[in-house]
Order: structure tokens, then C-alpha cells, then sequence
């Protein structure tokens, strides 16, 4: 497992994490993840693929009536800029299922074994 340390407050999409994954076949996976807004400011990791893991609350799941008090509790939950999250790889029949901060994001679909991962 791997911990990303924030880095020091950068303008809006300038700090970034990028894993490249390698096979034992030679061939190499990169992936660049940062931080994104959401309904909300730096609510959110932009992972490739399209998908995102959010930080702070998305307000689109709130009902209409309950997002006054979601956006006012903004500040009680990490901004996607500075938050820990542990990155993890792990095996599965398919390749490699890439996981952050305990979610699924996506299979790496190879053949053969993961031979190793630089951040």
C-alpha cells in the first residue's frame, strides 16, 4: 500500500500523483491522478477512465432541500489538494484491480504477472 503525501497548496490542477505500473512481459501502465472539483471546490481525484473518488460530499446524491447544509459542512471534510489516500494495487485473474482510499477504480487488464510500481 502507498500513501501519497500532500505537497505544498498549488494553483487548481497542478498537483498531481502518477503511478506507472510494470509487467513482466516489459510492457508499462501510467496513471495520473489529481485533484478535481466536483459540485464542490477540490471535492474529488480525477483517476483516468473517467472516474472520480470523492473527498467531500457530491451534492447531486443530496436532496435538493439537504444540500444549504451539505455545502456549509464543506470545510469538515479534506480537500481533495491535501488528503491522504492510500493507493493500492492488487492481483486478480484479470490483470491488476488499481484501488484508492479503500474504492475500486479499475482493472489494468494484462496477461502475466505485475513485476512492480514507481510513484
Amino acid at each position: 500500500m502507498l500513501h501519497e503525501r500532500p505537497a505544498e497548496k498549488k494553483a487548481k490542477g497542478e498537483q498531481t500523483l502518477t503511478a506507472e505500473f510494470m509487467w513482466v512481459d516489459g510492457a508499462s501502465e501510467r496513471i495520473t491522478v489529481q485533484p478535481c472539483d466536483g459540485d464542490l471546490p477540490d471535492a474529488c481525484l480525477q483517476f483516468p477512465w473517467n472516474v472520480r473518488v470523492h473527498t467531500r460530499p457530491d451534492v447531486a446524491f443530496y436532496p435538493e432541500d439537504q444540500r444549504p447544509k451539505v455545502v456549509r459542512s464543506l470545510n469538515s471534510f479534506p480537500a481533495a489538494s491535501t488528503c491522504l489516500f492510500a493507493l493500492e494495487v492488487r492481483s486478480s485473474p484479470l490483470g491488476a484491480e488499481v484501488w484508492a482510499a479503500g474504492r475500486y477504480v479499475q482493472t489494468l487488464s494484462r496477461t502475466g504477472n505485475l513485476a512492480g510500481s514507481i510513484l
